[in-house]
């Protein structure tokens, strides 16, 4: 384990706050040190205090917490925060040993919101009831002045540090111009899309990035909610080529975005509609087909258009089973030479569902002579 201080626990709140920590101290999140975070705690609790003067966001992320509260002393609480650090028991977020069990802490308020382990917000209200140290639920109150707000409370984490770095310093650049950072919730999706698509191509590369996560969250002791988009590298390049093709518009009006972060083929949900794109098609098959596939599904449609391309499609948009699959492939291959092996003929048939899509699809393309 990692002897700093301060480390990445990939808690979406705790890394936002270390985030936020790093970019006003100025230092390598791995060299800040307790003295560092108590040195630089007024500056911290007056950013926090005039950002929610100007989002209201405390409600969402800090519900009924000293945020909300009128006339309370944040700077005091926070610093009562660092100065109960103790070694009495590991901490279940950062794993590091600095709980104190009889931590000496007059405020109660200021637990309300943050992590706990076991539930998403911190019903208990009170750190003695879990084992989370002090630092963690510091960080965790920081991470407010890196939260957006687009319908809920929204904040990104990735694994890559570049990417926490630049995001991070794009908010903080926005709230010291007073630019207020709420989006209509509709637009989430998309202002998730446009945010790390443009930072990527600024950047070119993270060499260090997997995955970017967006969570869209409310601590709202009575409807508690958390709601969590995850792409990965390979998808953003993807989604990269998707823009600079100007397909994004076709790309989210089909709901593409939704199907791609909850693990969808995209090429199959794009066979439900009628009006794609041939070039929306050609950039989305070469990422969710194989060459193999490709190059079946080509053969096949050849072969239906040049028995009865529109027949062949409308029969296939009435396949419901495998059963039904079998049967139209026997059918047409009793008219027109369609399969070539007995093994390939079990390999579709087995994936039906796969080739049923992929063949009403790249019918109706090569039949409206995109092609």
């Amino acid at each position: 384990m990692c002897n700093s201080f301060l480390d990445r626990t990939y808690n979406f709140q705790v890394d936002n706050g270390l985030f936020v920590a790093e970019h006003y101290v100025k230092v390598n999140y791995k060299d800040i040190t307790l003295e560092d975070l108590q040195k630089y705690n007024d500056d911290f609790a007056d950013r926090i205090k005039m950002y929610h003067a100007n989002s209201r966001l405390g409600f969402m992320t800090l519900h009924n917490s000293y945020l909300t509260q009128r006339n309370k002393d944040i700077k005091t609480q926070m610093l009562e925060l660092l100065n109960n650090v103790g070694n009495d028991k590991m901490c279940c977020i950062c794993g590091k040993k600095r709980v104190n069990v009889n931590m000496d802490f007059a405020y109660s308020s200021l637990m309300f919101g943050t992590p706990s382990p076991d539930k998403f917000i911190n019903r208990g209200n009170n750190l003695k009831m879990v084992d989370i140290c002090p630092v963690c639920l510091y960080l965790s109150i920081l991470s407010f002045i890196n939260t957006q707000k687009m319908g809920y409370a929204i904040l990104f984490n990735t694994d890559s540090d570049e990417m926490m770095r630049d995001i991070t310093a794009d908010v903080q650049n926005r709230i010291n111009k007073n630019i207020i950072l709420e989006i209509e919730g509709s637009k989430t999706e998309r202002k998730f899309l446009e945010t790390v698509t443009e930072l990527k191509s600024d950047k070119e590369v993270y060499s260090d990035l997997g995955y970017v996560e967006l969570i869209r969250f409310s601590n709202n002791p009575q409807n508690p909610t958390k709601i969590e988009v995850f792409i990965t590298d390979n998808q953003i390049i993807l989604l990269n080529k998707i823009k600079y093709a100007g397909l994004i518009d076709e790309f989210f009006s089909k709901n593409l975005f939704r199907g791609m972060t909850r693990g969808h083929n995209l090429v199959r949900d794009l066979s439900k509609y009628e009006d794609v794109s041939v070039e929306l098609y050609d950039i989305l098959k070469e990422d969710y087909m194989t060459k193999k596939e490709i190059e079946l599904v080509e053969k096949i449609t050849d072969k239906l258009i040049e028995f009865d391309g529109i027949k062949a499609l409308s029969d296939l948009r009435l396949i419901v089973n495998k059963s039904d699959f079998r049967k139209f492939l026997i059918d047409y291959s009793s008219k027109v030479d369609l399969i070539s092996s007995l093994n390939e003929a079990t390999e579709i048939i087995e994936r039906h569902y796969d080739y049923k899509d992929y063949l009403i699809l790249n019918l109706q393309i090569r039949l409206k002579g995109d092609r």
